[in-house]
Parts: C-alpha cells; sequence; structure tokens
C-alpha cells in the first residue's frame, strides 16, 4: 500500500467469518451496529476503593523487590498512579493515530467503504481518548506523560511517515496493549468503571486490528518502502514500549513485564516477517530494541 492506494479488501480471522477474508464494509456494518459504551461506564462508582485498577502482573514494578515490599495499600496506589500513566499514554498514541486515519481518509474517495471505514475508527479512537482523559482528570493522580525523546520520534514520524508505516506503528500499539484489555474485560475483580472501558476498548480494537492486519498483507509498496517500512518498524516499538512502561525504566521492571514484552514484540516481528516487512537489518534491529525494552536478567 503506496502512499494513496485505494483499500479494498482486507484480511483478519473475525468470529463469523471462516475464511479469514472480509470486507473493508463488512467491518464498517459491525462498527456501526456496535453499541456506544459512554454511557454505559460506571464513573458513579468512586475510584479510590481497595479493587484493583488493573491486573497486578501488567504493572511494570510486579514482582520486583520494591513491589515486594510494599504493603497491599501501597500496590493499590502503584496500580493506581501506573494506570494514570498508562492512560495518558493511550491518549498520546490514539491521538497519533487519528492524525494518520484522518490523513489517510483525506486521499479516499469520499463516501468510499474505506473513507467510511477510516472516519469511523478514528471517531472511536476519539471517544476513547476522552473516556481516557475523564478517568485521568478522576483518579486524583497528575501524570507526567511520555518522556520527552518518545515525543520527539513520534513527531518525526507523524512528519514523514507514509500510509503503510503509520498502519505498522498502529497494529503495533493495538496488539501490544490488546491482551491486557482483554483479561480485564473479563475479569470481575478489577475495579467496574476500569472494566467497563476494557471491554469497550476490546470491542472496537478487534475491527482495527484485523483492518490493519488486512492493509499490511496486501501491502505492494516498492522494494525501497518495504525495506524502510520494515526497518522504521521496530523503531516504531521501542516508542510505544516505552509510552506503555508509563516512564518506569527498563532496568526497574520486573521479570514478568519483561518476559511478555519480549513474547510481544518477537509475535509482531514474526507477523511482519511473514507480511513481507522482514530481513537481516530489520532483525538485528528488533533484537537491539527487544534487548532495550525488556533486558534479560543479569
Amino acid at each position: 500500500m503506496d502512499h494513496g492506494a485505494p483499500i479494498t479488501t482486507v484480511t483478519g480471522t473475525t468470529s463469523d467469518d471462516s475464511t479469514g477474508r472480509t470486507t473493508v464494509a463488512l467491518l464498517t456494518q459491525r462498527a456501526r451496529r456496535q453499541p456506544m459504551f459512554v454511557s454505559e461506564i460506571p464513573w458513579e462508582v468512586p475510584l479510590n476503593d481497595d479493587r484493583p485498577h488493573m491486573p497486578m502482573r501488567y504493572v511494570p514494578t510486579y514482582g520486583t523487590p520494591k513491589w515486594e515490599s510494599w504493603e497491599p495499600t501501597d500496590r493499590t496506589s502503584e496500580m493506581r498512579r501506573y494506570c494514570a500513566e498508562l492512560f495518558t499514554g493511550f491518549i498520546w498514541l490514539e491521538n497519533t493515530i487519528i492524525h494518520f486515519l484522518v490523513r489517510q481518509a483525506f486521499r479516499e474517495p469520499p463516501g468510499s467503504e474505506a473513507h467510511t471505514f477510516l472516519l469511523v475508527e478514528a471517531t472511536e479512537e476519539c471517544q476513547h481518548s476522552l473516556i481516557f482523559g475523564d478517568y485521568v482528570q478522576a483518579c486524583g493522580v497528575t501524570p507526567r506523560g511520555p518522556v520527552r525523546w518518545t515525543k520527539g520520534l513520534a513527531l518525526l514520524m507523524r512528519l514523514t511517515a507514509t500510509d503503510l508505516e503509520a498502519m505498522i506503528a498502529s497494529l503495533i500499539a493495538e496488539l501490544l496493549t490488546d491482551p491486557m484489555n482483554r483479561q480485564m474485560a473479563g475479569d470481575d475483580t478489577i475495579h467496574p468503571t476500569l472494566q467497563a472501558i476494557a471491554r469497550m476498548h476490546v470491542a472496537d480494537e478487534a475491527r482495527h486490528i484485523a483492518f490493519a492486519k488486512g492493509q499490511i498483507r496486501a501491502a505492494k509498496p516498492s522494494a525501497l518502502r518495504r525495506l524502510r517500512a520494515s526497518v522504521r518498524a521496530p523503531l516504531a516499538a521501542l516508542t510505544i514500549t516505552r509510552v506503555l512502561a508509563g516512564r518506569t525504566p527498563p532496568r526497574d521492571t520486573g521479570s514478568a513485564y519483561r518476559n511478555r514484552t519480549r513474547h510481544d514484540l518477537r509475535s509482531l516481528q514474526t507477523f511482519l516477517d511473514q507480511s513481507g516487512f522482514g530481513g537481516w537489518i530489520s532483525g538485528c534491529l528488533w533484537t537491539i530494541v527487544i534487548n532495550h525494552v525488556a533486558p534479560s536478567a543479569s
């Protein structure tokens, strides 16, 4: 998919499509049938009770000596602090994705299937950002947001990324956060407000992931554009994983967080390799990035 290439068919596995192939029109219909979850989020439930805001094992410091030394109330506070930082990072990533979606929609024929789906997805990402912002305002924690160098890399990508590179970066962000959201959505021990937010996110991101995977598989860029996309993918992963760590340096993360991050990044690398965006240069970069953001225990 070069800049401005029309979107036709995407490939993705869905619950009611045994062939694994689905049209953009079908994804759009599903999006329009999806009920709006905003009114179903129970904001009236206090956020400062003892219920966890996320599964403990997804907190970067989980399992570290510092974590083990904390009292249960300290761990709850750390979860709340990290959740606020994470949601701030989500907003930042969603806003970047919205930028790319609207830019790509601008080049599609008005009213076409692709144009409609891109705008529907952008609308859903806007809704997510508003809800994440509501949580940050209500939780009583003041997050600092992503570190400066990650903002610089993201700005560079906004200015220079092709639609294909933007789609790959969007998929990286969605696949790295989807497992946590799915676990939160099905875990009744999680605070009900956070569980409702996760359910909304899972329902929307399933379509976004199917769309992005299909576009990447169907892409037919020039050899130079393919090489460039394969090299920039691990750099996008570096930026996104550092944002999702919520300002916790890689050396301070626990083994559970590191192992999960390594597994998720290797899975992403495998998907891109199988989709034609591999090679020895990108392979070396993926190894460097993974060893940086999820270093092996010394």
